[in-house]
């Protein structure tokens, strides 16, 4: 376990080594509501609360690693995913895409 932590194999845990285990473990004890509302507010960059065109695209950069993406992403979603018609995916809208 200590050679896991320890990723540079220096034989110590540095700090960044130690904080890095700590939001592991904090993250570990999540259920899937409170993962998917810290994904949703990782791409929620402005803190909106809801993901706009930028950051559903920024999101479906992450999803497709890096591959290209095509300007008709955003649009399809909204027009499976946008209940309220608002034109932005909030977080119950998100949750049902993660449902998908």
């Amino acid at each position: 376990m200590f050679n896991d932590i320890d990723l540079d194999g220096s034989g110590t845990v540095d700090c960044d080594e130690f904080l890095l285990l700590m939001i592991i473990l904090k993250y570990c004890l999540f259920n899937k509501e409170q993962i998917l509302a810290f994904c949703f507010r990782m791409y929620d960059t402005d803190g909106s609360g809801s993901i706009d065109e930028q950051e559903f695209m920024d999101l479906l950069h992450t999803v497709n690693n890096a591959s290209p993406i095509f300007p008709g992403n955003f649009q399809r979603a909204l027009d499976e995913f946008d209940v309220n018609k608002d034109g932005l995916i909030d977080f119950d809208e998100f949750r049902e895409l993660d449902k998908r």
